[in-house]
């Protein structure tokens, strides 16, 4: 049984409908832009390419947020939602396309964490607030310090909350320090996320306790971990960040090398999408456990949704 408890897609886009209400009411203040009858709204998600799974889960939210909004308006308007396709593309000129046409007051996107780097300061010189409402933001670095913090924003936990969260549920699982493996992928989110871990390990066990056993670096896109997987000896828990692809492929792996072993692994919210479900074989995630970050007042739009 998977207890996998995460923002997931669908959380992902209750979340973007949530930042949606956030940009109607700076719209009351900010002087208006678009055609005068309404206030434009621009999306920049990927429809196409490899994370085109992302964009309509997102677009069928925000439409049936906007669709509740408009049954009141906002400073006398209706909101109007202008999408543009990123085709999963680091160099789209989608969102630059979307500004020049559509004149939106906010954007909500892209996915693409060097997308957003490379349009965030045009973004700010053209006065566009940036929502940043999917899973993928989290590989941005800090903005919460930065010159952008006024107009950029994004709703995804950063590293060191989802590496602190973990581990704090592992601690909470009554499982020692001395029996916890972290294995992640070598990215600039994957370090942040070892490190947190490090630093809550040594908080919630006390007496300056570290890992017993070095953080494992895997190479995403492998067809086996095996060799990854042997080093890591019998822990009784597994902090995991890859991406869905390998993480299926090492779950597999584990189930084959180890059995029905006790082993619990503790996720990050990356996993969630269809490419991991896609390819997880039989029961092999059986021992798979997550965090949950609650979505405040999530209720009837979820159900709706």
């Amino acid at each position: 049984m998977i207890t996998y408890e995460v923002i997931g897609l669908r959380g992902a886009a209750i979340l973007a409908a949530a930042l949606l209400l956030a940009v109607c009411a700076s719209c009351v203040q900010k002087p208006q832009k678009g055609d005068g009858d309404h206030i434009v709204v621009g999306a920049a998600l990927p429809f196409t390419g490899d994370k085109a799974h992302l964009g309509g889960n997102i677009e069928r939210a925000l439409l049936m947020a906007i669709d509740r909004i408009n049954q009141v308006g906002v400073a006398g308007k209706k909101i109007r939602l202008a999408v543009y396709d990123t085709a999963s593309d680091a160099d789209s000129q989608s969102v630059r396309e979307l500004v020049e046409n559509e004149q939106p007051v906010a954007i909500l996107g892209p996915e693409n964490p060097d997308l957003i780097e490379y349009n965030k300061a045009y973004l700010k010189e053209q006065d566009v607030l940036q929502m940043l409402p999917g899973l993928t933001t989290i590989w941005l670095g800090p903005i919460e310090r930065t010159r952008y913090r006024d107009n950029l924003f994004r709703n995804a936990p950063t590293a060191i909350v989802v590496g602190a969260s973990l581990i704090s549920r592992i601690f909470e699982e009554g499982i020692e320090s001395e029996e916890v493996v972290v294995m992640f992928s070598e990215d600039r989110y994957g370090g942040k996320f070892a490190s947190a871990i490090e630093c809550q390990i040594g908080i919630l066990y006390g007496g300056g306790r570290m890992l017993s056993r070095l953080p494992t670096i895997i190479r995403p896109g492998k067809l086996s971990y095996a060799e990854d997987l042997q080093k890591i000896g019998k822990p009784s828990a597994v902090a995991l960040y890859t991406d869905p692809f390998s993480a299926a492929v090492i779950l597999h792996d584990w189930r084959v090398m180890r059995g029905r072993q006790d082993t619990k692994w503790f996720a990050t919210h990356t996993l969630d999408s269809a490419v991991f479900l896609d390819n997880i074989v039989g029961d092999s995630a059986e021992n798979l456990n997550g965090v949950h970050f609650p979505i405040e007042n999530e209720g009837d739009f979820a159900e709706a949704f």
